[in-house]
């Protein structure tokens, strides 16, 4: 499995591509929590790229987005999410998740939600 990350404006996308294999789930588990929470509040994966053979793997890699999600300063979005993974989210902690067809989509549901946030200032500050 490979990550690609890239930064659009106050938004981090990694872009995942490969099979997931249980050799990658700790390489994964430390990039996901340590680095990548750090670099930004706002993730979006995409996973139009990624597959899985079997279940070996699929349960640390869902384990260690799921932590990542339960993280209360980052808000996470999955785009391009294939029908085999949605499954799988939807049978584990995962199910609550936002899934957006596009990466754009998801990129706009951030400007939207920050929009929101402004208007909602504003209106608490006069």
């Amino acid at each position: 499995m490979k990550a690609k990350l890239e930064q659009k404006d106050d938004v981090v996308v990694i872009s995942l591509s490969g099979r997931i294999e249980m050799d990658y789930s700790e390489p994964f588990h430390h990039a996901c929590l340590k680095d990548i929470a750090n670099r930004s509040e706002n993730l979006i994966f995409n996973l139009n790229e990624l597959s899985f053979v079997g279940s070996n793997g699929i349960m640390p890699f869902v384990k260690t987005l799921h932590e990542l999600a339960a993280m209360k300063k980052n808000k996470i979005r999955f785009c391009e999410v294939s029908s085999e993974f949605k499954r799988i989210f939807a049978a584990s902690s995962l199910a609550a998740v936002e899934i957006f067809e596009t990466e754009l989509k998801a990129l706009e549901s951030f400007k939207s939600e920050i929009n929101l946030e402004i208007i909602e200032k504003e209106a608490a500050s006069s």
